[in-house]
């Protein structure tokens, strides 16, 4: 088994005892791995919004290729946005902050019917309210052929460095 640094999880990993003597790493991971896949099945069956109403914390923001939404702006987007078709999320990582939070980190790879494949990394960070993991921050990095562009993603040429934009004609 490959030792990774103190606070860091892979899947399949031992557990640990952190600080307060909680039993963190594996189960911590499958818990926190298990909320990301529930938030993305809500994404994809129309209802993230209300998933996201119950499991965003009051202060939440949310980092997209985009731009930074407040917890109310994220909400707002993700009931309007279209159904994901299908998604992964591969090689999950989690950092355990405090006893009250972690950080889940991991590969995603999602389709929308009609629409180009997504591929991003993504940051989840969560802290425990009143008992229940909730969501404070989460930000995307797109890999691959995405990059930025007001109003959506637009592929990039592979051989584009970084920094230089593509322009609509």
């Amino acid at each position: 088994m490959r030792r990774q640094p103190d606070g860091i999880h892979l899947a399949g990993q031992a557990s640990k005892e952190d600080a307060t003597g909680e039993r963190r790493g594996e189960n911590l991971q499958q818990t926190l791995v298990a909320l990301e896949e529930q938030g993305w099945q809500a994404l994809s069956r129309g209802t993230g919004a209300d998933f996201y109403r119950r499991n965003l914390t009051a202060d939440a923001l949310m980092v997209f290729p985009f731009g930074v939404l407040t917890r109310e702006q994220a909400i707002e987007t993700m009931g309007a946005a279209p159904p994901w078709a299908r998604f992964s999320i591969e090689e999950p990582l989690v950092v355990g902050l405090t006893p009250d939070s972690a950080l889940l980190t991991y590969r995603a790879r999602a389709e929308r019917a009609g629409q180009e494949p997504y591929s991003a990394f993504m940051t989840t960070v969560f802290v425990k309210q009143h008992g229940a993991w909730k969501t404070a921050f989460h930000q995307q990095s797109p890999t691959g052929r995405f990059r930025e562009r007001a109003g959506g993603l637009l592929p990039v040429a592979p051989s584009t460095p970084p920094g230089v934009g593509v322009t609509a004609g």
